[in-house]
């Protein structure tokens, strides 16, 4: 369901692998799309999880930054800012396509960053935020601080 997001990620990994020796890349892809990903340097790729493997796989790690790329469609319109949750899961800054469900939800620079899918925009953000630590610590208390008000709404 997710293939114009994937052909996009694959661009941006092969991009930002070509020009950073630094990072290693984590992605949650199928048997189709691992055979296309295996060619880029430094990718550690995972198969679908149930939820319960990924509850327990992402409350013992953390990531620097979550790649949540979306297209506007009816489908993606529909959906909740679930990666949002998953940032949040992983002690990272998010980055999103700024679209919905994003775009009435992230508080932009503050909890996460919304960007349009222009592939030079991400790769600028996620170089600045890899020399930012700081920077990258406030989002990531932002955000945890947005979920804790939510559910304590509930």
């Amino acid at each position: 369901s997710h293939n114009l997001e994937l052909e996009w990620i694959y661009k941006l990994f092969c991009r930002l692998q070509e020009e950073r020796k630094d990072c290693i890349l984590e992605i949650v892809v199928n048997r189709f799309w691992r055979k296309k990903f295996k060619r880029i340097p430094r990718v550690r790729m995972f198969y679908p999880m149930d939820l319960k493997t990924f509850l327990l796989d992402s409350s013992s790690r953390k990531i620097d930054i979550l790649l949540s790329p979306l297209f506007e469609n009816n489908f993606n319109k529909c959906r909740s800012p679930v990666k949002f949750i998953d940032a949040v899961r992983l002690h990272s800054v998010g980055i999103y396509s700024n679209c919905e469900p994003y775009s009435d939800f992230i508080s932009n620079n503050i909890d996460g960053i919304l960007l349009p899918n222009k592939h030079e925009k991400w790769l600028e953000t996620i170089d600045e935020l890899l020399k930012n630590k700081k920077k990258r610590m406030q989002m990531v208390e932002s955000a945890q601080l947005k979920t804790l008000s939510i559910v304590g709404k509930n």
